[in-house]
Protein backbone atom coordinates (compact mmCIF):
# COMPACT_ATOMS: atom_id res chain seq x y z
CA UNK A 1 0.00 0.00 0.00
CA UNK A 2 2.99 2.00 0.68
CA UNK A 3 4.42 1.60 -2.28
CA UNK A 4 1.32 2.05 -4.30
CA UNK A 5 0.68 5.50 -2.52
CA UNK A 6 4.26 6.68 -3.44
CA UNK A 7 3.74 6.12 -6.73
CA UNK A 8 0.89 8.60 -7.07
CA UNK A 9 -1.95 6.09 -7.23
CA UNK A 10 -4.11 7.93 -4.02
CA UNK A 11 -7.14 5.71 -5.20
CA UNK A 12 -5.35 2.55 -5.01
CA UNK A 13 -3.77 3.29 -1.70
CA UNK A 14 -7.16 4.25 -0.14
CA UNK A 15 -8.71 0.70 -1.30
CA UNK A 16 -5.41 -1.04 0.47
CA UNK A 17 -6.73 0.28 3.38
CA UNK A 18 -10.10 0.14 3.36
CA UNK A 19 -10.17 -3.16 2.03
CA UNK A 20 -8.60 -5.09 4.72
CA UNK A 21 -9.99 -3.38 7.24
CA UNK A 22 -13.46 -3.69 6.25
CA UNK A 23 -12.61 -7.74 6.33
CA UNK A 24 -11.29 -7.14 9.17
CA UNK A 25 -14.24 -5.33 10.93
CA UNK A 26 -16.71 -7.55 9.53
CA UNK A 27 -15.66 -10.75 12.00
CA UNK A 28 -16.17 -8.57 14.74
CA UNK A 29 -18.87 -9.57 16.86
CA UNK A 30 -21.68 -7.11 17.56
CA UNK A 31 -20.91 -4.71 20.27
CA UNK A 32 -22.03 -1.31 19.17
CA UNK A 33 -20.06 1.60 16.41
CA UNK A 34 -18.62 2.77 19.81
CA UNK A 35 -14.80 4.48 19.15
CA UNK A 36 -12.13 4.85 22.11
CA UNK A 37 -12.89 8.35 21.81
CA UNK A 38 -16.35 8.13 22.58
CA UNK A 39 -17.50 9.08 19.36
CA UNK A 40 -20.43 7.16 17.16
CA UNK A 41 -20.23 6.13 13.64
CA UNK A 42 -21.74 3.23 11.41
CA UNK A 43 -19.38 0.83 10.16
CA UNK A 44 -22.08 -0.68 8.14
CA UNK A 45 -20.93 0.95 4.79
CA UNK A 46 -18.03 -1.54 5.23
CA UNK A 47 -19.10 -4.12 6.18
CA UNK A 48 -22.04 -4.96 4.48
CA UNK A 49 -20.91 -5.81 1.41
CA UNK A 50 -18.34 -7.88 2.74
CA UNK A 51 -20.64 -9.58 4.69
CA UNK A 52 -23.03 -10.17 1.72
CA UNK A 53 -19.68 -11.24 -0.18
CA UNK A 54 -19.04 -13.89 2.31
CA UNK A 55 -22.71 -15.17 2.88
CA UNK A 56 -22.63 -15.98 -0.61
CA UNK A 57 -19.50 -17.73 -0.60
CA UNK A 58 -21.04 -19.58 1.95
CA UNK A 59 -24.38 -20.26 0.14
CA UNK A 60 -22.56 -21.23 -3.02
CA UNK A 61 -20.85 -23.72 -0.81
CA UNK A 62 -23.87 -24.85 0.93
CA UNK A 63 -25.76 -25.67 -2.40
CA UNK A 64 -22.97 -27.18 -3.76
CA UNK A 65 -22.06 -29.97 -1.61
CA UNK A 66 -26.09 -30.46 -1.05
CA UNK A 67 -26.78 -31.16 -4.54
CA UNK A 68 -24.02 -33.60 -4.19
CA UNK A 69 -25.52 -35.62 -0.90
CA UNK A 70 -28.92 -35.28 -2.30
CA UNK A 71 -27.92 -37.15 -5.52
CA UNK A 72 -25.59 -39.93 -3.54
CA UNK A 73 -28.23 -40.10 -0.26
CA UNK A 74 -30.86 -42.37 -2.60
CA UNK A 75 -29.02 -45.50 -1.81
CA UNK A 76 -26.43 -46.20 0.84
CA UNK A 77 -24.13 -47.56 -1.51
CA UNK A 78 -23.95 -44.70 -3.63
CA UNK A 79 -22.64 -42.68 -0.55
CA UNK A 80 -19.73 -45.04 -0.19
CA UNK A 81 -19.39 -44.98 -4.30
CA UNK A 82 -19.47 -40.77 -3.97
CA UNK A 83 -16.64 -40.56 -1.38
CA UNK A 84 -14.34 -43.07 -3.21
CA UNK A 85 -15.16 -40.94 -6.55
CA UNK A 86 -14.58 -37.43 -5.02
CA UNK A 87 -11.34 -38.74 -3.19
CA UNK A 88 -9.86 -40.38 -5.95
CA UNK A 89 -10.09 -37.20 -7.91
CA UNK A 90 -8.28 -35.18 -5.47
CA UNK A 91 -6.00 -37.02 -4.01
CA UNK A 92 -3.51 -37.07 -6.62
CA UNK A 93 -3.13 -33.17 -6.52
CA UNK A 94 -2.82 -32.63 -3.14
CA UNK A 95 0.23 -31.61 -2.44
CA UNK A 96 0.01 -31.51 1.51
CA UNK A 97 -0.14 -34.65 3.24
CA UNK A 98 -1.94 -33.98 6.37
CA UNK A 99 -5.20 -32.76 3.66
CA UNK A 100 -4.88 -36.06 2.24
CA UNK A 101 -4.83 -37.73 5.44
CA UNK A 102 -7.78 -36.04 6.44
CA UNK A 103 -9.41 -36.80 3.51
CA UNK A 104 -8.78 -40.19 3.53
CA UNK A 105 -10.08 -41.42 6.66
CA UNK A 106 -13.20 -39.52 6.10
CA UNK A 107 -13.72 -41.68 3.11
CA UNK A 108 -12.77 -44.85 5.29
CA UNK A 109 -15.16 -44.04 7.94
CA UNK A 110 -17.70 -43.36 5.55
CA UNK A 111 -17.12 -46.58 3.89
CA UNK A 112 -16.95 -48.62 6.81
CA UNK A 113 -20.03 -47.30 7.56
CA UNK A 114 -21.80 -48.26 4.69
CA UNK A 115 -20.55 -51.61 5.13
CA UNK A 116 -21.61 -51.72 8.74
CA UNK A 117 -25.63 -50.64 7.10
CA UNK A 118 -25.53 -53.43 4.36
CA UNK A 119 -24.27 -55.98 7.27
CA UNK A 120 -27.50 -55.59 8.53
CA UNK A 121 -29.50 -55.50 5.66
CA UNK A 122 -27.67 -59.40 4.85
CA UNK A 123 -29.68 -59.98 8.81
CA UNK A 124 -25.99 -60.51 9.92
CA UNK A 125 -25.43 -62.33 13.42
CA UNK A 126 -25.13 -60.16 16.16
CA UNK A 127 -21.89 -61.55 16.72
CA UNK A 128 -20.30 -60.97 13.20
CA UNK A 129 -21.96 -57.66 13.73
CA UNK A 130 -19.81 -56.66 17.11
CA UNK A 131 -16.86 -57.68 15.42
CA UNK A 132 -17.48 -55.22 12.29
CA UNK A 133 -18.40 -52.18 14.80
CA UNK A 134 -14.83 -53.13 16.82
CA UNK A 135 -12.67 -52.53 13.65
CA UNK A 136 -12.43 -49.06 13.38
CA UNK A 137 -12.16 -46.40 15.79
CA UNK A 138 -15.32 -44.50 15.03
CA UNK A 139 -18.03 -47.51 15.59
CA UNK A 140 -15.73 -49.18 18.27
CA UNK A 141 -17.62 -47.24 21.23
CA UNK A 142 -20.99 -49.03 20.22
CA UNK A 143 -20.28 -52.48 19.52
CA UNK A 144 -21.49 -53.04 22.84
CA UNK A 145 -25.16 -51.86 21.57
CA UNK A 146 -24.99 -53.59 18.78
CA UNK A 147 -27.79 -56.25 19.65
CA UNK A 148 -30.06 -53.83 20.97
CA UNK A 149 -31.64 -52.15 17.83
CA UNK A 150 -30.18 -53.46 15.07
CA UNK A 151 -32.20 -51.60 11.99
CA UNK A 152 -31.95 -48.73 14.33
CA UNK A 153 -27.95 -48.87 14.03
CA UNK A 154 -28.04 -49.24 10.23
CA UNK A 155 -29.92 -45.59 10.37
CA UNK A 156 -27.42 -43.68 12.40
CA UNK A 157 -24.70 -45.31 10.56
CA UNK A 158 -26.14 -43.75 7.28
CA UNK A 159 -27.11 -40.15 8.79
CA UNK A 160 -23.34 -40.37 10.28
CA UNK A 161 -22.02 -41.25 6.89
CA UNK A 162 -24.20 -38.58 5.20
CA UNK A 163 -22.84 -36.13 7.78
CA UNK A 164 -19.23 -36.81 7.32
CA UNK A 165 -19.89 -36.77 2.97
CA UNK A 166 -20.89 -33.41 3.66
CA UNK A 167 -17.82 -32.16 5.96
CA UNK A 168 -15.80 -34.41 3.28
CA UNK A 169 -17.46 -32.17 0.49
CA UNK A 170 -17.40 -28.39 2.32
CA UNK A 171 -13.42 -29.63 2.76
CA UNK A 172 -12.60 -30.20 -0.95
CA UNK A 173 -15.07 -27.05 -2.04
CA UNK A 174 -12.49 -24.96 0.24
CA UNK A 175 -9.23 -26.33 -1.53
CA UNK A 176 -10.81 -25.30 -4.65
CA UNK A 177 -12.11 -28.40 -6.46
CA UNK A 178 -15.65 -26.75 -7.56
CA UNK A 179 -16.06 -28.47 -11.00
CA UNK A 180 -15.98 -31.97 -9.60
CA UNK A 181 -18.95 -34.08 -11.56
CA UNK A 182 -22.03 -35.09 -9.42
CA UNK A 183 -21.83 -38.56 -8.40
CA UNK A 184 -23.95 -41.31 -9.37
CA UNK A 185 -23.68 -39.53 -12.81
CA UNK A 186 -26.91 -38.85 -14.93
CA UNK A 187 -25.77 -38.86 -18.63
CA UNK A 188 -28.64 -37.03 -20.83
CA UNK A 189 -29.53 -40.06 -22.60
CA UNK A 190 -28.50 -40.54 -26.40
CA UNK A 191 -31.24 -40.88 -29.35
CA UNK A 192 -29.74 -41.67 -32.66
CA UNK A 193 -31.34 -39.59 -35.36
CA UNK A 194 -34.58 -41.53 -37.01
CA UNK A 195 -32.87 -43.03 -40.59
CA UNK A 196 -34.18 -41.72 -43.87
CA UNK A 197 -35.50 -44.25 -46.15
CA UNK A 198 -35.77 -43.84 -49.39
CA UNK A 199 -39.09 -44.26 -51.58
CA UNK A 200 -38.97 -47.76 -53.01
CA UNK A 201 -39.85 -47.07 -56.60
CA UNK A 202 -40.98 -50.11 -58.64
CA UNK A 203 -38.65 -52.17 -60.73
CA UNK A 204 -39.62 -51.63 -64.67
Amino acid sequence: MLIVAASHHVDAAYIGILVPSALWLSKLPPQGDRLSSGRTFSIGVLTVPFGRLYERMGDDMLDWCDTRIRAASAKPQWIADAVTYYYDQVRGGLKDGQTRADLGRWQESITHKIGIVQLISLDTTPARLRESLRRHPSTQHISKDADDDPPRLARRMESDALSELNLFLAYVYRLGYHKLLIYPFRPTAYRAPPRRTEPMTPDL
